[in-house]
């Protein structure tokens, strides 16, 4: 799983720890592992959490499996189906991203971009991933003179 602790709604909407406090509650919320390990407040963003599988086997440690229990949230494990992961993985290969995920963090997307497919369509979707345009201008170092003994 990810370093980083994010929280996807099925709206597309990504949040990290840092701002949890302004989003509006969600109908559906997608999580991975970290907002169990972290003790994030997931409840206070949506009524119904889902997630897969491999992530609560990721939850091992005695608080976050406390935090897990003690939450007031409709917590569902579903799995994503075959056509969403493969579309992750054409897309996060497009990106250079597929290296970085584990199969966890596949599914988690995949579940995500599932639910957003049953839910709203993919019209409003990217297909393909936006071409980034570096402007790379290195700067030539001055050779150092060899002083001379």
């Amino acid at each position: 799983s990810t370093q980083s602790t994010w929280v996807t709604t099925t709206t597309t909407t990504s949040i990290s720890t840092n701002n949890i406090e302004k989003i509006d509650k969600k109908r559906y919320l997608i999580v991975d592992t970290n907002a169990f390990i972290r003790g994030i407040q997931i409840d206070t963003l949506s009524n119904e959490v889902y997630t897969i599988p491999e992530v609560l086997n990721e939850v091992k440690d005695k608080t976050s499996k406390n935090f897990l229990e003690t939450m007031n949230i409709n917590l569902k494990t579903k799995e994503p189906d075959q056509e969403s992961i493969k579309t992750v993985v054409n897309f996060a290969k497009k990106t250079g991203d597929f290296i970085s995920l584990s199969k966890p963090d596949i599914k988690v997307i995949a579940l995500t971009y599932m639910l957003e497919k049953e839910l709203k369509g993919v019209d409003h979707l990217r297909t393909e991933p936006i071409k980034q345009v570096y402007n790379y201008n290195p700067v030539k170092k001055k050779k150092k003179k060899k002083k001379k003994p």
